[in-house]
């Protein structure tokens, strides 16, 4: 059995909420947990932003927002955020991502890894979780779920060509 599960399907299925489901599973289990959900934010049932939660501590930060979006609708602490990495329809926050990078790079080797997602700031850009894809290749966490838009599974396969695949 593989170490590393790849979690893909379209947008919206719940690649998420099944990550957080196991998350309880481990935090029941007293298991070690690492890295981060990206969670995502609504206002009047439309996605207007992402957030990103450390797994261990359950802290929350802005991720990304809408680039187009009136920011006035914004929570408080979302305002205070610089959104200045943009990708397609989306601004994201390099001091969030910094941070995710900072969760990885010190996540313990034994524990339960969470990475949700690697996408294209990660594949394409080379920018975004990078010290998440150098944990996952140099096989910290003795399990780790990471979430892959289908568009860029074959990318993770070749990667990581044991893993297995969850397609939701």
């Amino acid at each position: 059995m593989s170490k590393i599960w790849l979690i893909s399907g379209a947008s919206g299925v719940g690649k998420t909420a099944l990550l957080q489901r196991i998350l309880t599973a481990v935090r029941t289990l007293d298991d070690e947990a690492a890295g981060w959900l990206t969670p995502p934010l609504f206002r009047d049932g439309q996605k207007i932003g992402i957030l990103a939660q450390d797994v261990r501590s359950g802290e929350t930060r802005p991720l990304a927002r809408r680039g187009a979006l009136d920011t006035s609708i914004l929570p408080e602490a979302w305002r205070r955020t610089r959104f200045n990495l943009p990708l397609g329809q989306w601004l994201f926050a390099e001091e969030t991502l910094d941070w995710g990078n900072g969760l990885f790079a010190n996540a313990a080797a034994d524990s339960v890894l969470f990475v949700d997602e690697l996408g294209p700031l990660e594949w394409i850009l080379q920018a975004g979780l990078q010290q998440a894809l150098r944990a996952l290749d140099a096989g910290r966490g003795r399990l780790a779920l990471v979430v892959v838009r289908p568009s860029l599974l074959s990318a993770a396969q070749q990667r990581w060509p044991s893993s297995r695949v969850l397609f939701l």
